[in-house]
């Protein structure tokens, strides 16, 4: 690999003789780091860590019209043979915007049952249908075990099951997940 400089003061660039890579200095020596899995309660307007709203599920964001007119004007700089949707982009333009939207209820329920001070079994399941149309629905569940080994540390193992009954294309209907990890009570 060979640096090829510095772009402004912001970015090291890198080209490993296949990709270059631009890299934002700020970012990589900062202290920032995920926490999904690690209490992040995620991105909605209440804390709800079960529906798995991380941020990282949103996708991209530009901070502008500057920026989106530098990433089209990149995008049409690409070889085709580098780039898989290049055919898509040069026809639709390399922006999409694939959020489906309708009205919707929600019926949910939290059930915890506690064996002793130490261990809890818990169990939650939210449904929400759309109103529109009867097969267009969400399922999100999970049951699971806590077990406090101390005052402020707790080993937790759940299964998650998230179901999209239309999901998008190239996705699976369901997704489900057996997660074993260790918590702490702040």
């Amino acid at each position: 690999m060979t640096a090829l400089g510095h772009d402004h003061d912001r970015f090291e660039v890198i080209d490993d003789g296949r990709t270059v890579w631009r890299i934002e200095r700020s970012f990589v020596t900062s202290n920032w780091t995920c926490i999904w899995g690690k209490g992040c309660l995620g991105i909605l307007d209440r804390p709800a860590p079960e529906l798995n709203q991380g941020c990282c599920s949103v996708g991209a964001h530009l901070d502008g019209d500057e920026e989106a007119a530098t990433i089209g004007g990149l995008a049409a700089t690409l070889d085709p043979e580098r780039f898989q949707f290049h055919e898509v982009a040069a026809t639709g333009g390399v922006y999409s915007d694939e959020t489906r939207t309708y009205m919707a209820g929600r019926l949910a329920y939290h059930l915890d049952k506690s064996f002793n001070d130490h261990v809890k079994a818990f169990h939650n399941l939210e449904y929400i249908p759309s109103f529109e149309r009867i097969d267009t629905y969400l399922v999100n569940a999970d049951v699971g075990m806590r077990a406090a080994m101390t005052a402020r540390l707790a080993l937790e193992a759940k299964a998650q099951l998230a179901y999209n009954s239309q999901p998008s294309d190239g996705r699976d209907k369901k997704d489900l997940r057996y997660i074993l990890g260790v918590g702490w009570t702040f």
